[in-house]
């Protein structure tokens, strides 16, 4: 998570290095919710991989 995190701050400080990025704050829920939706992004991704490979 933190790495991700990072990974974003170090993007948007290069895509605009002028301008600071506005904090965003989230509740717990919206977190939650986030983080629900990025591992099943992440294991629709992985599943996807594994048909692929098997197809081979």
């Amino acid at each position: 998570m933190i790495a991700m995190l990072l990974g974003c701050y170090v993007y948007n400080s290069l895509k605009n290095p002028h301008q600071p990025e506005a904090e965003k704050q989230y509740s717990s829920e919206a977190l939650l919710l986030k983080m629900n939706q990025s591992f099943s992004k992440s294991d629709d991704l992985l599943t996807q991989l594994q048909t692929a490979l098997s197809n081979d």
